[in-house]
């Protein structure tokens, strides 16, 4: 890294109060003319007409207005960083995870631990969701806005077909059922979603899969002192090269691999488990027969649990703000859920509250095609949120690991090059960041 990029990285951790106290509700004329007028919440766009009526409802709960702003979900990082940096008065606004340490390390987001209900909020989530919205000190530094675990959806039918009673328990088996399909006809067996952008959440989902810890709690690269990581690196390549998916699968859009599942054109797809809702509502001759697996394939067969969250600014309005946060990421003032059941209503995202998936709205508006107690039980007992990926170094991890994951599937990196690759990679930026 150049000497002007760690400066200015430096000068944001350095002066990050100072700018967060002029952009987001210090002694700025901004922020004071925004003191005791409507929030100004800042989303990214999905659903927006959905996030409107949400706010619209918490207007009529609380008699507090708010004002939508929405910037591209592609950028968004980019967008509201420069919006903050050039004093843009936000009071609660969505963010990726793994922004959310590094926006907390800047001042540009509010520790919510010590506000009212906080620590109720946290004792509903299931235990393994927590350190999502935490930093490792256990300080509550964002609230859920939705969560999901990477799922095996597969083709019940197609596995019956080609001789197979059960989906795939291991990697290898995996591949054994992938080649046998292939064999009977079936262009592209595995579908999953291996854009760059998007590798970073596959490498979490593979590793896990086997027992392998990714980080040590204080950021180290563990997944580098398991021989195992190699082993999952190889079968990826394996996957790739192999032709098991799509020669096209580095850059093929989850619409285009929904519709393959719907028509029969593939039998396996790895993505959050709120595609079997969107598969089922697209419809296609094979819908009734998508099933979801228990567990990931491995030795270990647990998955990786993801999600969005919403941070709130520090300032005058931080009563409000808390409230609305509340509102939208845990209950409304009638103690419903109402929110996180509207999103449940049209994308089947998941909300990290045991009592969410046992609701029977809930259930309704996801579909009698899922298994509920499967699905709480994978939030429960069988994944992991990764807590590193909240650490302020982890955005550009991410970018790093796309780059280096797709050459190595291309051919350009050997499996354990790419482990070495990627342990560097952590060692060097959390240098950088300390």
């Amino acid at each position: 890294m150049s000497k002007r990029q760690l400066s200015r990285r430096q000068f944001l951790k350095g002066t990050g109060a100072g700018l967060a106290s002029l952009a987001l509700g210090g002694a700025s004329s901004g922020s004071l003319l925004a003191q005791g007028g409507p929030l100004q919440f800042y989303g990214w766009d999905f659903q927006p007409d959905t996030i409107r009526q949400h706010l619209d409802n918490y207007t009529a709960q609380s008699g507090t207005p708010v004002e939508l702003h929405i910037i591209p979900n592609v950028g968004y990082s980019t967008g509201i960083q420069t919006k903050i940096l050039g004093g843009v008065h936000m009071d609660v606004y969505y963010n990726f995870k793994y922004n959310s340490t590094r926006f907390y390390n800047a001042g540009w987001a509010r520790r919510m631990d010590d506000l009212p209900g906080a620590e109720e909020a946290m004792g509903e989530m299931f235990a393994s969701s927590v350190p999502s919205y935490t930093t490792p000190e256990g300080q509550l530094i964002s609230m859920p806005y939705f969560s999901a675990v990477h799922a095996l959806h597969y083709n019940e039918r197609m596995l019956s077909a080609s001789g197979f009673d059960a989906p795939p328990q291991t990697k290898q088996d995996l591949y054994d059922q992938c080649a046998q399909l292939k064999a009977d006809g079936v262009d592209t067996p595995y579908l999953a979603y291996w854009v760059k952008e998007f590798c970073e959440e596959y490498l979490q989902v593979y590793l896990l899969s086997e027992g392998i810890t990714p980080f040590a709690p204080n950021g180290e690269p563990a997944f580098a002192d398991d021989a195992k990581t190699a082993d999952v690196f190889e079968w990826w390549q394996a996957m790739f090269q192999d032709g098991m998916t799509s020669p096209t699968m580095l850059t093929d859009q989850p619409g285009e691999q929904m519709t393959a599942m719907q028509n029969g054109d593939a039998a396996f797809y790895v993505l959050h488990h709120y595609f079997l809702k969107l598969m089922n509502a697209g419809g296609g001759p094979e819908v009734e027969h998508l099933r979801i697996a228990d567990r990931m394939p491995g030795s270990d067969g647990m998955t990786f649990q993801m999600g969005e969250v919403v941070q709130m600014s520090d300032g005058p309005n931080v009563d409000r703000s808390w409230d609305l946060v509340k509102f939208y990421t845990w209950k409304d003032a009638a103690g419903e859920r109402s929110v996180h059941k509207s999103w449940a209503a049209a994308a089947a995202l998941g909300a990290p509250y045991p009592d969410f998936f046992d609701d029977p709205e809930v259930q309704a508006n996801y579909g009698d095609f899922y298994d509920f107690e499967q699905i709480k039980g994978m939030f429960e007992n069988n994944s992991d949120v990764v807590q590193a990926r909240n650490q302020p170094w982890y955005s550009e991890f991410q970018t790093h690991v796309g780059d280096e994951i797709q050459r190595m599937l291309q051919g350009n990196l050997a499996p354990a090059e790419t482990v070495t690759s990627l342990a560097d990679k952590v060692l060097e930026l959390r240098d950088q960041y300390s």
